[in-house]
């Protein structure tokens, strides 16, 4: 059995090539584990070309790093009807500029419907995925750490992970994953029933060291790269070379013990390397001149009947890891996740384990096995977000044991404790902002529904992951309305509201005329915290699954209540209100707003009858079912018997940072939220 195993992602773009009836390959590296809104082209079927015995098979791989080559490249797609590849798409690509990168997307999903695009599951980022399953592998990484930490060795979250992945795949594509790729190259050994289970039938590695080429001799096929030449200049040479390079000797190692014995005759040339399909015209122009061939998808290749070589073993060892493990900070948190793994473990097998507990729990694990941690930990690579990182770290640990109803340990507690609760330097925030016509939308990272970094979600198993996470929101001007859309990452209704929904509290604040101290600085009754005197709002929205409330400015709790309005739910996770026009003053242009995502407190509501908002739900030191965890104790702000402030979920401007408006509170300041800008 083999298993395949993450690196940091160094993404290109690929191009197969294989040779009827037979493609041979090199050797690549095996490590053994230690201790063992465009209209969508209609795409027309792919012509074979018909051809003698030259007839050639080859395999594009196209893995775009850019927007700008995921643009390039479906208008290449949509002009090339005939063309097929397998492709790499980073999520990331997608969600920076959704409105941007929508009408690629709808060409790129209309090839995948038509088979001419074969999508690969792909998890790219930071090392570690449980640092390739074992850390004793840094021992013999190219860059070996001098110490390590007590072994860390859980094969079972990666395989977790990847399955996660899979699911998340299947509702993108509306299809499962046949092959995965493998972003460091590296192939140590267990993963691969579960792979077949999954129904991934290949792996793909466009990185590393070792022979590039198709193989089999496993249960999984295994499909490696080489590199096509940048210039100009190099590319007839090279391709010259490449095409006569059948029946070299790479087939005796390739073949090696005998598998292939009384098979015929090797032919093979190497896999390519695209860094982007702008390449594919010189490349197709110089193949054609010499072979005929046809395009094929990987998947065909490695389900044909021909036979490929065994994949074989090599003595390379696995790329560097010294930047996750080694230095004294890193090694501790590797000994805390290890702690904690194996707490989750005992309590998995004591007969009296909650499964829904069990799985939060282990949700929370896979969280703190996040290479970013480990990343920033230690001296290799400095950010000013490490303080931020370690306190987030040591909460994600603690969570896992208030899941499990456990005591936290007393070495997350005293270092959780130990932290010096400091605003980080500010730094480039993820919030992006798109304009489209009379669409206003900006997005929020996904996965950042943790206040300043270290709340927790409340212990009911009723709120899923997500149900704070707020991903995008939208203002959209009409003719008699302005349209106000929220797009979560889950919604649920345990309170069995009467527009779908029960778990957000969303306030919105609307800045007319960016006149100082024109309007009010307190926020909407029961919130704590405050707006800059040049942000002082006019109008107010108070949003959850009983209406939206819309209020005018007033002193204090005397905000007037104009209106109570109904909710739409426009998607599974979305919600939609259309507040009249002649509710407010001014246009969306010209407004600034703040959004601010909070718990909705449990308790009787009767909407119609009310002329304030509802309360927040509150931030205890210790969650509980209906109240979140996190809230710093020691603190100015708690001396003085205020609690934490509620807000779960913020949309900042670029060159802020959530964990930087919030955790100021941390010194006994108030909150000031930040107010977005169309200009």
């Amino acid at each position: 059995m083999s298993r395949v195993s993450f690196g940091k992602a160094v993404i290109a773009c690929a191009l197969l090539f294989s040779a009827s009836p037979l493609l041979a390959m090199g050797r690549a590296r095996r490590v053994p584990p230690p201790g063992s809104s465009s209209t969508s082209p209609v795409v027309s079927p792919v012509p074979v070309v018909e051809a003698p015995s030259a007839l050639e098979s080859v395999g594009v791989v196209w893995v775009p790093s850019t927007e700008e080559e995921v643009l390039s490249g479906a208008e290449f797609i949509r002009a090339n009807p005939s063309f097929r590849a397998t492709v790499v798409l980073p999520e990331r690509l997608f969600s920076s500029e959704p409105e941007k990168m929508w009408p690629a997307f709808q060409i790129i999903s209309s090839a995948v419907v038509q088979g001419q695009l074969e999508p690969v599951l792909d998890i790219s980022g930071n090392l570690p995925l449980a640092l390739i399953q074992d850390t004793e592998l840094a021992r013999v990484s190219s860059g070996p750490a001098a110490a390590l930490p007590l072994r860390y060795a859980w094969p079972d979250d990666v395989i977790g992970q990847i399955a996660d992945a899979q699911l998340a795949f299947k509702k993108r594509w509306r299809r499962p994953a046949h092959t995965f790729r493998m972003p460091a190259g590296v192939f140590t050994g267990t993963e691969t029933p579960m792979l077949e289970k999954m129904g991934i039938r290949g792996v793909l590695l466009t990185e590393g060291p070792g022979r590039p080429g198709y193989f089999k001799g496993l249960p999984l096929g295994v499909v490696r790269t080489t590199v096509f030449p940048d210039r100009p200049q190099m590319q007839a040479l090279w391709l010259s070379s490449w095409i006569s390079g059948k029946g070299s000797p790479v087939a005796d190692a390739a073949f090696a013990g005998g598998s292939t014995a009384g098979g015929p005759e090797v032919s093979f040339l190497s896999p390519v390397k695209f860094t982007a399909l702008s390449a594919l015209p010189a490349f197709q122009g110089a193949l054609a001149a010499k072979t005929t061939f046809h395009w094929t998808l990987i998947s065909e290749m490695l389900s044909s009947a021909e036979v490929f070589p065994i994949w074989p073993d090599a003595e390379e060892p696995p790329p560097d890891f010294s930047p996750w493990i080694g230095e004294p900070e890193e090694n501790n948190a590797w000994e805390l996740l290890g702690m904690t793994r194996r707490a989750v473990e005992n309590y998995k097998n004591s007969g009296v384990a909650n499964v829904k507990a069990l799985d939060m729990a282990m949700r929370e694990i896979h969280n703190a096995e996040r290479g970013e941690y480990f990343y920033y930990f230690g001296n290799d690579y400095d950010s000013s977000r490490d303080p931020d990182l370690e306190r987030e770290f040591l909460a994600t640990l603690a969570q896992v044991y208030r899941l499990m109803g456990q005591s936290i340990p007393p070495a997350l507690l005293q270092s959780f404790a130990a932290a010096t609760p400091r605003v980080t330097e500010q730094e480039a925030g993820d919030t992006t902002f798109v304009r489209q016509g009379s669409v206003l939308r900006w997005t929020d990272p996904a996965k950042d529904d943790r206040g300043p970094g270290d709340y927790f979600y409340p212990t009911a198993a009723e709120f899923p992951p997500g149900a704070w996470d707020i991903l995008s929101f939208e203002m959209i001007e009409q003719e008699k309305t302005v349209s106000f859309v929220f797009e979560f990452s889950a919604m649920a209704n345990p309170k069995n509201a009467p527009y779908g929904f029960s778990g957000p509290l969303v306030d919105v604040y609307i800045d007319i005329n960016h006149l100082p101290g024109a309007g009010n600085e307190s926020l909407l009754s029961g919130r704590p915290g405050l707006v800059e005197t040049q942000n002082a709002w006019e109008y107010a929205l108070s949003l959850d699954g009983w209406g939206v409330g819309v209020y005018q400015y007033g002193s204090g709790a005397s905000n007037r209540r104009l209106a109570h309005l109904p909710v739409r739910k426009v998607a599974v996770s979305t919600v939609r209100v259309d507040v009249p026009k002649a509710l407010l003053r001014g246009s969306p242009d010209r407004w600034r707003c703040a959004v601010v995502v909070m718990g909705h407190e449990p308790g009787e509501v009767s909407p119609t009858a009310r002329d304030v908002p509802d309360r927040p739900m509150r931030v205890l030191s210790e969650p509980g079912p209906r109240e979140f965890g996190g809230a710093w104790a020691g603190t100015a702000y708690a001396a003085s018997d205020r609690e934490a402030p509620p807000f779960i979920d913020l949309i900042v401007p670029p060159q802020q940072t959530q964990s930087q408006v919030l955790s100021i509170y941390k010194q006994g300041r108030e909150v000031v939220l930040p107010f977005l800008s169309p200009e």
